[in-house]
Protein backbone atom coordinates (compact mmCIF):
# COMPACT_ATOMS: atom_id res chain seq x y z
CA UNK A 1 0.00 0.00 0.00
CA UNK A 2 1.72 2.96 -1.10
CA UNK A 3 1.98 6.65 0.67
CA UNK A 4 -0.36 9.13 -0.92
CA UNK A 5 0.98 12.44 -1.97
CA UNK A 6 -1.99 13.92 -3.48
CA UNK A 7 -3.06 17.11 -3.15
CA UNK A 8 -6.75 18.33 -4.71
CA UNK A 9 -6.49 20.86 -7.44
CA UNK A 10 -9.93 22.12 -7.46
CA UNK A 11 -10.94 22.98 -4.07
CA UNK A 12 -13.62 25.48 -4.69
CA UNK A 13 -15.42 22.34 -6.92
CA UNK A 14 -16.15 19.98 -3.99
CA UNK A 15 -18.76 18.09 -6.04
CA UNK A 16 -16.04 16.59 -8.33
CA UNK A 17 -13.96 13.39 -7.01
CA UNK A 18 -11.51 14.17 -4.38
CA UNK A 19 -9.47 11.50 -4.85
CA UNK A 20 -7.15 11.15 -7.13
CA UNK A 21 -7.36 9.85 -10.75
CA UNK A 22 -6.38 6.08 -9.85
CA UNK A 23 -9.31 6.15 -7.88
CA UNK A 24 -11.51 5.98 -11.17
CA UNK A 25 -10.23 2.95 -12.00
CA UNK A 26 -9.81 4.42 -15.66
CA UNK A 27 -6.05 4.03 -15.72
CA UNK A 28 -4.96 0.24 -16.34
CA UNK A 29 -3.18 -0.24 -12.46
CA UNK A 30 -1.37 -3.49 -11.43
CA UNK A 31 -4.09 -4.92 -8.41
CA UNK A 32 -2.47 -7.27 -6.09
CA UNK A 33 -4.64 -10.01 -4.11
CA UNK A 34 -3.18 -10.40 -0.79
CA UNK A 35 -5.29 -12.75 0.73
CA UNK A 36 -8.13 -15.33 -0.24
CA UNK A 37 -8.89 -16.05 -3.83
CA UNK A 38 -9.83 -13.54 -7.13
CA UNK A 39 -9.39 -12.31 -10.01
CA UNK A 40 -9.21 -8.50 -9.95
CA UNK A 41 -9.59 -6.24 -13.48
CA UNK A 42 -10.47 -3.19 -14.90
CA UNK A 43 -14.20 -3.31 -17.14
CA UNK A 44 -14.82 -1.09 -19.56
CA UNK A 45 -17.98 -3.01 -20.45
CA UNK A 46 -19.65 -1.98 -17.36
CA UNK A 47 -18.90 1.89 -15.09
CA UNK A 48 -20.95 4.35 -13.45
CA UNK A 49 -20.17 7.78 -14.89
CA UNK A 50 -16.37 7.19 -15.63
CA UNK A 51 -15.15 5.35 -18.43
CA UNK A 52 -13.57 1.80 -16.24
CA UNK A 53 -14.98 0.43 -13.00
CA UNK A 54 -13.28 -2.28 -10.69
CA UNK A 55 -14.17 -6.01 -11.96
CA UNK A 56 -13.66 -8.14 -9.16
CA UNK A 57 -14.37 -11.88 -9.66
CA UNK A 58 -14.40 -14.19 -6.15
CA UNK A 59 -12.58 -17.82 -6.88
CA UNK A 60 -13.06 -18.97 -3.52
CA UNK A 61 -16.34 -18.05 -2.00
CA UNK A 62 -15.26 -19.74 1.57
CA UNK A 63 -13.08 -16.85 2.15
CA UNK A 64 -12.53 -13.49 2.16
CA UNK A 65 -10.40 -11.74 -0.44
CA UNK A 66 -8.24 -8.72 0.39
CA UNK A 67 -6.98 -6.52 -2.23
CA UNK A 68 -5.02 -3.54 -3.08
CA UNK A 69 -2.89 -1.60 -5.67
CA UNK A 70 0.91 -0.63 -5.73
CA UNK A 71 0.15 2.79 -7.56
CA UNK A 72 -0.83 6.04 -5.83
CA UNK A 73 -4.65 5.20 -4.50
CA UNK A 74 -5.28 7.88 -1.78
CA UNK A 75 -4.99 11.26 -0.97
CA UNK A 76 -4.39 14.44 1.62
CA UNK A 77 -6.95 15.75 3.81
CA UNK A 78 -6.76 20.02 3.06
CA UNK A 79 -9.21 20.41 5.59
CA UNK A 80 -10.07 19.46 8.92
CA UNK A 81 -13.90 18.43 9.19
CA UNK A 82 -16.15 15.77 7.97
CA UNK A 83 -15.41 13.79 4.64
CA UNK A 84 -18.17 11.79 2.51
CA UNK A 85 -16.85 8.40 1.47
CA UNK A 86 -19.07 7.83 -1.85
CA UNK A 87 -18.89 4.88 -4.08
CA UNK A 88 -21.01 2.44 -6.16
CA UNK A 89 -21.87 -1.00 -6.79
CA UNK A 90 -22.90 -3.06 -8.93
CA UNK A 91 -24.27 -6.72 -7.93
CA UNK A 92 -26.25 -9.28 -9.46
CA UNK A 93 -28.34 -10.46 -6.18
CA UNK A 94 -29.37 -13.39 -7.84
CA UNK A 95 -26.06 -14.55 -7.42
CA UNK A 96 -25.34 -15.07 -3.72
CA UNK A 97 -26.58 -13.83 0.06
CA UNK A 98 -25.79 -11.09 2.00
CA UNK A 99 -22.16 -10.38 0.29
CA UNK A 100 -20.01 -8.10 1.85
CA UNK A 101 -17.54 -5.29 0.43
CA UNK A 102 -15.18 -3.22 3.22
CA UNK A 103 -12.89 0.19 2.64
CA UNK A 104 -10.22 -0.70 5.06
CA UNK A 105 -8.88 3.15 6.11
CA UNK A 106 -5.32 3.85 7.31
CA UNK A 107 -4.49 7.47 8.41
CA UNK A 108 -0.91 8.36 8.50
CA UNK A 109 0.20 4.61 7.32
CA UNK A 110 -2.10 3.10 11.07
CA UNK A 111 -4.83 1.46 10.62
CA UNK A 112 -8.14 4.03 10.98
CA UNK A 113 -11.33 2.51 10.50
CA UNK A 114 -13.27 0.30 8.12
CA UNK A 115 -16.63 1.26 6.19
CA UNK A 116 -18.45 -1.66 5.26
CA UNK A 117 -21.99 -2.40 3.31
CA UNK A 118 -24.38 -5.25 2.95
CA UNK A 119 -26.03 -4.95 -1.34
CA UNK A 120 -28.86 -3.90 -1.93
CA UNK A 121 -30.71 -3.44 -5.08
CA UNK A 122 -30.88 -0.01 -6.00
CA UNK A 123 -33.73 2.07 -6.00
CA UNK A 124 -33.42 5.16 -7.89
CA UNK A 125 -32.81 6.47 -11.06
CA UNK A 126 -29.78 8.32 -9.94
CA UNK A 127 -27.73 5.22 -10.13
CA UNK A 128 -27.86 4.44 -13.73
CA UNK A 129 -24.61 3.76 -15.49
CA UNK A 130 -23.18 1.68 -18.79
CA UNK A 131 -25.29 -1.50 -18.55
CA UNK A 132 -27.56 -1.45 -15.59
CA UNK A 133 -28.69 0.05 -12.21
CA UNK A 134 -26.06 0.77 -8.98
CA UNK A 135 -26.07 0.96 -5.35
CA UNK A 136 -24.98 3.99 -3.70
CA UNK A 137 -22.86 3.82 -1.03
CA UNK A 138 -22.03 6.78 1.70
CA UNK A 139 -20.77 7.91 5.28
CA UNK A 140 -19.14 10.16 6.82
CA UNK A 141 -15.34 10.44 8.30
CA UNK A 142 -13.37 12.68 10.57
CA UNK A 143 -9.89 13.31 9.01
CA UNK A 144 -7.36 16.38 10.19
CA UNK A 145 -5.44 18.64 7.87
CA UNK A 146 -2.81 17.15 6.18
CA UNK A 147 -3.75 13.51 6.93
CA UNK A 148 -2.55 10.79 4.84
CA UNK A 149 -4.80 8.51 3.80
CA UNK A 150 -4.58 5.28 2.13
CA UNK A 151 -6.65 2.60 1.62
CA UNK A 152 -7.31 -1.33 0.81
CA UNK A 153 -10.21 -3.56 -0.23
CA UNK A 154 -11.91 -6.43 1.55
CA UNK A 155 -14.60 -8.70 -0.31
CA UNK A 156 -16.40 -11.35 1.56
CA UNK A 157 -18.80 -13.47 -1.04
CA UNK A 158 -21.95 -14.86 0.21
CA UNK A 159 -21.48 -18.32 0.32
CA UNK A 160 -20.94 -18.11 -4.00
CA UNK A 161 -18.41 -17.23 -6.66
CA UNK A 162 -19.83 -14.19 -7.57
CA UNK A 163 -18.99 -10.69 -9.83
CA UNK A 164 -19.17 -7.57 -8.62
CA UNK A 165 -18.15 -3.91 -10.20
CA UNK A 166 -16.90 -0.95 -8.31
CA UNK A 167 -16.69 2.80 -9.36
CA UNK A 168 -17.99 6.36 -8.64
CA UNK A 169 -15.15 6.38 -5.71
CA UNK A 170 -14.89 9.62 -4.04
CA UNK A 171 -14.53 11.63 -0.95
CA UNK A 172 -15.17 14.86 -0.53
CA UNK A 173 -15.39 17.42 2.20
CA UNK A 174 -19.32 17.83 3.93
CA UNK A 175 -20.37 21.42 3.37
CA UNK A 176 -23.32 20.42 5.02
CA UNK A 177 -25.39 18.48 3.04
CA UNK A 178 -24.70 15.64 4.90
CA UNK A 179 -24.61 13.32 1.73
CA UNK A 180 -22.62 12.84 -1.37
CA UNK A 181 -23.37 15.55 -4.44
CA UNK A 182 -23.26 14.02 -7.93
CA UNK A 183 -20.15 12.19 -9.16
CA UNK A 184 -18.08 14.10 -11.94
CA UNK A 185 -14.45 13.31 -13.47
CA UNK A 186 -12.55 15.70 -11.32
CA UNK A 187 -10.40 18.26 -13.91
CA UNK A 188 -7.05 17.47 -13.42
CA UNK A 189 -8.43 14.22 -15.32
CA UNK A 190 -11.15 15.58 -17.63
CA UNK A 191 -8.37 18.09 -19.39
CA UNK A 192 -5.34 15.96 -19.32
CA UNK A 193 -4.38 14.60 -22.88
CA UNK A 194 -4.69 10.75 -21.95
CA UNK A 195 -8.33 11.81 -20.92
CA UNK A 196 -9.32 13.73 -23.57
CA UNK A 197 -7.92 10.97 -25.89
CA UNK A 198 -10.74 9.08 -24.65
CA UNK A 199 -14.05 11.17 -24.90
CA UNK A 200 -12.67 12.82 -28.57
CA UNK A 201 -11.78 11.59 -31.40
CA UNK A 202 -12.27 10.94 -35.27
CA UNK A 203 -12.59 7.94 -38.13
CA UNK A 204 -13.04 8.25 -41.70
CA UNK A 205 -14.56 5.57 -43.61
CA UNK A 206 -14.31 5.30 -47.70
CA UNK A 207 -15.25 3.18 -50.48
CA UNK A 208 -13.75 4.09 -53.97
CA UNK A 209 -15.26 0.82 -55.68
CA UNK A 210 -17.95 3.15 -57.37
CA UNK A 211 -15.87 5.53 -59.72
CA UNK A 212 -16.44 7.61 -62.59
CA UNK A 213 -16.56 4.66 -64.99
CA UNK A 214 -18.53 2.21 -62.82
CA UNK A 215 -20.75 5.03 -60.60
CA UNK A 216 -23.26 4.30 -58.21
CA UNK A 217 -26.88 5.17 -59.98
CA UNK A 218 -29.43 6.88 -58.17
CA UNK A 219 -33.21 7.39 -60.21
CA UNK A 220 -34.61 10.24 -60.34
CA UNK A 221 -37.03 11.30 -57.70
CA UNK A 222 -36.49 8.41 -55.44
CA UNK A 223 -35.34 8.51 -51.78
CA UNK A 224 -32.29 6.26 -52.16
CA UNK A 225 -29.56 5.64 -49.04
CA UNK A 226 -26.03 7.04 -50.19
CA UNK A 227 -24.17 3.86 -49.95
CA UNK A 228 -20.50 3.47 -48.36
CA UNK A 229 -19.47 0.15 -47.96
CA UNK A 230 -15.97 1.16 -45.56
CA UNK A 231 -13.64 -1.08 -47.41
CA UNK A 232 -11.55 1.26 -46.56
CA UNK A 233 -10.93 2.98 -42.61
CA UNK A 234 -8.97 5.00 -40.46
CA UNK A 235 -9.97 4.13 -37.15
CA UNK A 236 -6.27 4.57 -35.02
CA UNK A 237 -7.80 7.65 -33.14
CA UNK A 238 -11.70 6.78 -32.59
CA UNK A 239 -13.00 7.20 -28.94
CA UNK A 240 -12.41 3.76 -26.88
CA UNK A 241 -15.78 4.13 -26.19
CA UNK A 242 -17.35 3.99 -29.64
CA UNK A 243 -17.16 0.60 -31.69
CA UNK A 244 -17.61 2.34 -35.28
CA UNK A 245 -19.17 5.67 -35.94
CA UNK A 246 -20.73 3.95 -39.06
CA UNK A 247 -21.75 0.19 -39.82
CA UNK A 248 -22.12 -0.57 -43.88
CA UNK A 249 -24.64 -2.47 -43.24
CA UNK A 250 -26.30 -5.38 -40.14
CA UNK A 251 -27.89 -8.71 -41.13
CA UNK A 252 -29.84 -10.24 -38.75
CA UNK A 253 -31.53 -13.79 -38.49
CA UNK A 254 -31.13 -17.48 -36.12
CA UNK A 255 -27.61 -17.73 -34.72
CA UNK A 256 -26.51 -21.45 -34.02
CA UNK A 257 -22.82 -20.09 -32.09
CA UNK A 258 -21.40 -17.35 -31.18
CA UNK A 259 -19.96 -15.08 -33.43
CA UNK A 260 -16.56 -13.38 -32.94
CA UNK A 261 -15.38 -9.35 -32.88
CA UNK A 262 -13.00 -8.74 -36.17
CA UNK A 263 -13.64 -11.90 -37.86
CA UNK A 264 -14.76 -12.28 -41.34
CA UNK A 265 -18.14 -13.29 -42.29
CA UNK A 266 -19.34 -14.70 -45.57
CA UNK A 267 -22.93 -15.49 -47.32
CA UNK A 268 -23.12 -18.91 -48.66
CA UNK A 269 -25.12 -17.92 -51.41
CA UNK A 270 -23.62 -14.54 -52.74
CA UNK A 271 -20.39 -14.98 -51.60
CA UNK A 272 -20.55 -11.56 -50.19
CA UNK A 273 -18.47 -10.97 -47.25
CA UNK A 274 -17.76 -8.54 -44.47
CA UNK A 275 -16.16 -7.68 -40.89
CA UNK A 276 -17.83 -7.87 -38.09
CA UNK A 277 -18.06 -4.99 -35.63
CA UNK A 278 -20.55 -5.08 -33.21
CA UNK A 279 -22.66 -8.03 -32.08
CA UNK A 280 -26.23 -7.56 -31.02
CA UNK A 281 -27.71 -10.46 -29.43
CA UNK A 282 -29.15 -12.31 -33.60
CA UNK A 283 -27.40 -9.21 -35.54
CA UNK A 284 -24.63 -8.59 -36.73
CA UNK A 285 -22.75 -5.26 -37.75
CA UNK A 286 -19.93 -4.44 -40.43
CA UNK A 287 -17.64 -2.95 -42.43
CA UNK A 288 -15.43 -3.70 -45.63
CA UNK A 289 -18.26 -5.39 -47.23
CA UNK A 290 -17.49 -6.90 -50.38
CA UNK A 291 -20.36 -7.94 -52.64
CA UNK A 292 -24.09 -8.00 -51.34
CA UNK A 293 -25.21 -10.56 -48.98
CA UNK A 294 -28.89 -11.68 -50.60
CA UNK A 295 -32.08 -11.53 -47.82
CA UNK A 296 -32.66 -15.58 -47.03
CA UNK A 297 -28.94 -16.71 -47.08
CA UNK A 298 -26.92 -18.25 -44.78
CA UNK A 299 -23.82 -16.55 -43.39
CA UNK A 300 -20.74 -18.26 -41.53
CA UNK A 301 -17.89 -16.82 -39.15
CA UNK A 302 -14.46 -17.86 -41.16
CA UNK A 303 -12.81 -17.80 -37.09
CA UNK A 304 -15.82 -19.03 -34.98
CA UNK A 305 -17.77 -21.35 -37.60
CA UNK A 306 -21.00 -19.69 -36.26
CA UNK A 307 -23.96 -19.11 -38.66
CA UNK A 308 -26.95 -16.86 -38.98
CA UNK A 309 -29.38 -18.03 -41.27
CA UNK A 310 -32.40 -17.11 -43.25
CA UNK A 311 -30.73 -13.49 -42.49
CA UNK A 312 -32.27 -10.03 -43.28
CA UNK A 313 -29.93 -7.11 -44.67
CA UNK A 314 -29.86 -4.03 -42.73
CA UNK A 315 -29.19 -0.70 -44.00
CA UNK A 316 -25.32 1.22 -43.60
CA UNK A 317 -25.99 3.35 -40.68
CA UNK A 318 -23.82 6.36 -38.84
CA UNK A 319 -24.05 5.15 -35.62
CA UNK A 320 -25.27 7.48 -32.51
CA UNK A 321 -24.89 7.61 -28.50
CA UNK A 322 -27.51 9.56 -26.07
CA UNK A 323 -26.41 12.92 -25.81
CA UNK A 324 -22.91 13.14 -27.98
CA UNK A 325 -21.69 15.77 -30.15
CA UNK A 326 -21.06 14.64 -33.39
CA UNK A 327 -19.18 16.54 -36.80
CA UNK A 328 -19.87 15.20 -39.91
CA UNK A 329 -18.42 15.24 -43.22
CA UNK A 330 -19.48 13.54 -46.12
CA UNK A 331 -18.10 14.00 -49.45
CA UNK A 332 -18.05 12.16 -53.07
CA UNK A 333 -18.13 12.85 -56.74
CA UNK A 334 -21.76 13.92 -58.98
CA UNK A 335 -22.62 13.93 -62.52
CA UNK A 336 -25.57 15.44 -63.37
CA UNK A 337 -27.52 14.22 -66.46
CA UNK A 338 -29.62 17.15 -66.84
CA UNK A 339 -30.08 20.90 -66.93
CA UNK A 340 -30.75 22.62 -63.83
CA UNK A 341 -30.54 19.37 -61.97
CA UNK A 342 -30.07 19.48 -58.07
CA UNK A 343 -29.63 16.69 -55.57
CA UNK A 344 -30.94 16.96 -51.83
CA UNK A 345 -28.52 15.00 -48.85
CA UNK A 346 -30.09 14.43 -45.50
CA UNK A 347 -30.05 11.91 -42.49
CA UNK A 348 -33.22 9.67 -41.44
CA UNK A 349 -32.44 8.84 -37.83
CA UNK A 350 -36.39 7.57 -38.18
CA UNK A 351 -38.93 7.29 -35.53
CA UNK A 352 -41.07 10.52 -35.17
CA UNK A 353 -38.18 12.71 -36.27
CA UNK A 354 -37.46 11.53 -39.23
CA UNK A 355 -35.60 13.51 -41.33
CA UNK A 356 -32.22 15.84 -40.29
CA UNK A 357 -30.26 18.65 -41.74
CA UNK A 358 -31.56 18.05 -45.91
CA UNK A 359 -29.11 20.49 -48.25
CA UNK A 360 -29.61 21.05 -51.82
CA UNK A 361 -26.86 21.10 -54.26
CA UNK A 362 -27.14 21.88 -57.57
CA UNK A 363 -24.79 21.72 -60.87
CA UNK A 364 -23.92 25.23 -62.11
CA UNK A 365 -21.55 23.64 -65.15
CA UNK A 366 -24.07 22.16 -66.52
CA UNK A 367 -25.38 18.58 -67.84
CA UNK A 368 -22.57 15.22 -67.81
CA UNK A 369 -20.00 17.77 -65.78
CA UNK A 370 -18.58 15.97 -62.60
CA UNK A 371 -18.78 18.00 -59.11
CA UNK A 372 -17.27 17.27 -55.61
CA UNK A 373 -20.69 17.46 -53.16
CA UNK A 374 -19.54 18.25 -49.22
CA UNK A 375 -22.20 17.63 -47.09
CA UNK A 376 -21.18 18.97 -43.61
CA UNK A 377 -22.55 19.22 -40.81
CA UNK A 378 -19.77 21.23 -38.13
CA UNK A 379 -22.25 21.15 -34.81
CA UNK A 380 -24.50 18.47 -35.04
CA UNK A 381 -25.58 15.67 -31.31
CA UNK A 382 -27.24 12.74 -30.94
CA UNK A 383 -30.23 11.61 -28.98
CA UNK A 384 -31.81 8.85 -27.83
CA UNK A 385 -34.04 8.29 -31.39
CA UNK A 386 -30.70 8.80 -33.22
CA UNK A 387 -28.64 6.13 -30.69
CA UNK A 388 -31.86 3.49 -31.12
CA UNK A 389 -31.99 3.92 -35.07
CA UNK A 390 -28.83 4.94 -36.31
CA UNK A 391 -29.19 7.79 -39.43
CA UNK A 392 -29.04 6.88 -42.67
CA UNK A 393 -27.44 8.93 -45.39
CA UNK A 394 -30.49 9.35 -47.86
CA UNK A 395 -30.38 11.65 -51.65
CA UNK A 396 -32.62 12.53 -53.39
CA UNK A 397 -32.67 13.84 -57.44
CA UNK A 398 -34.80 15.63 -60.02
CA UNK A 399 -33.08 13.59 -62.33
CA UNK A 400 -31.21 10.83 -62.49
CA UNK A 401 -27.58 10.92 -61.28
CA UNK A 402 -23.92 9.37 -60.89
CA UNK A 403 -22.23 9.30 -57.44
CA UNK A 404 -19.26 7.51 -56.84
CA UNK A 405 -15.68 8.18 -54.38
CA UNK A 406 -17.52 7.96 -51.47
CA UNK A 407 -15.85 9.37 -47.79
CA UNK A 408 -17.36 10.06 -44.83
CA UNK A 409 -16.03 11.36 -41.81
CA UNK A 410 -16.68 11.59 -38.39
CA UNK A 411 -15.61 13.56 -34.88
CA UNK A 412 -16.87 13.28 -31.96
CA UNK A 413 -16.37 16.83 -30.66
CA UNK A 414 -18.43 15.96 -27.21
CA UNK A 415 -18.66 13.06 -24.89
CA UNK A 416 -22.49 12.38 -23.33
CA UNK A 417 -22.43 13.09 -19.48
Amino acid sequence: MATAIYYPQVLSEYNENLLNVNSMFNDDLIWNVTSGSALITQDDSRYFKSLKSLKIETLDSGVTTEFNTTSNLGFVAPFTGRYILSYRIFFDSSLGDDPFFTFNFFKNGLYFQDIGSLFTEPDSATNEGKDGKWSCWSQAILFNEGDIVTFNFTYSAGGFLDTIWLDGLKIEFDRGLGEPTEYRLPKDYCCSVDAISTITGYASYSDSGYTELSPFSITGGVDTILPNRATTRVTSQRPDDVDEFYFAGGVSGTLTDDFELNETITGGTSGATATVRRIDTDTLYFVNLVGSFTAGETVTGSTSGATLTTITKLDPVITGRNGDGLDVMIYFKAKSTAIDQWLDIWIDIGGSIGELYRQTFSFPKGTGTERGILYALPSAYTLNTFEANGGKVKVRSNNNVEVYLFNFNFDRSHKAR
